[in-house]
């Protein structure tokens, strides 16, 4: 910590450049993964009208009714009925299963989707898709109307909820990675710089600056020079000779 904030005071604009680049990457983070909204409903199936009776109460003959509401699960699962859903509703996603938290026919239905009406209305879509399957399904079974069975919506979510924890992964991961890398580029850069100073004071300036002078020769002739000026004759030896 204390080579990060050294370096930091000297690479501050390292650091500057670094964190706004992180900020960057939180606010794409976060523009690429949107938050994405939910609704959930469940729709109980019902016995037939004969099999209750005048009178009867249908909520105390829904022990025979679990197979018929695990094929309308098993259809609305199929590849041809998602298919229709992504055709009308291309960013929705769903689930449907049986609700495993009671003991009945009871189908859920999950939805999820980027706008909040689209997942509701995808959910009720799939919600009226249930009566209109079972209703087909016993017309090809020539089923009599009294021995029909039918479904009603239990609970249907009118507000869609929004979900942001893909959003916030996104974010934290992406600001995390930023700022990882932003320390990095600044201690790495700051030691890199040192050293270069470092090589750069422990060179020798220039040769000169490293060699000793040489003393200059004098002009003249010194002591031990082998050459021996000799004096000049006067001008009237040289007279007399003649």
């Amino acid at each position: 910590m204390t080579e990060f904030l050294a370096a930091a005071g000297r690479r501050w604009y390292i650091l500057l450049l670094g964190l706004l680049l992180t900020a960057g990457l939180g606010v794409g983070a976060a523009a690429l993964s949107p938050p994405t909204y939910s609704a959930r409903g469940l729709v109980l199936l019902l016995p037939p009208a004969e099999s209750v009776g005048v009178g009867g109460n249908p909520f105390l003959a829904l022990g025979a009714l679990d197979m018929p509401a695990r094929i309308i699960v098993s259809y609305l699962d199929s590849p041809s009925a998602r298919a229709g859903v992504e055709d009308a509703v291309p960013t929705a996603h769903y689930d449907v299963s049986m609700e495993e938290a009671t003991r009945g026919p009871v189908i859920a239905i999950e939805v999820s989707d980027s706008t909040p009406d689209g997942a509701l209305t995808t959910l009720q879509d799939i919600a009226d898709a249930v009566p209109a399957t079972l209703a087909r399904l016993q017309q090809e079974l020539d089923v009599p109307a009294a021995s029909s069975v039918t479904s009603m919506p239990l609970t249907m979510s009118t507000e869609a909820g929004e979900n942001i924890g893909g959003t916030v992964r996104a974010v934290v991961v992406a600001v995390g990675a930023g700022l990882v890398l932003t320390v990095a580029a600044v201690v790495l850069t700051d030691r890199l710089v040192l050293r270069s100073a470092s090589r750069r004071r422990a060179m020798p300036r220039s040769r000169t600056d490293t060699e000793p002078a040489v003393p200059e020769r004098p002009s003249g002739p010194g002591p031990d020079d082998d050459t021996q000026i000799l004096p000049r004759p006067a001008g009237g030896a040289r007279r007399r000779a003649r």
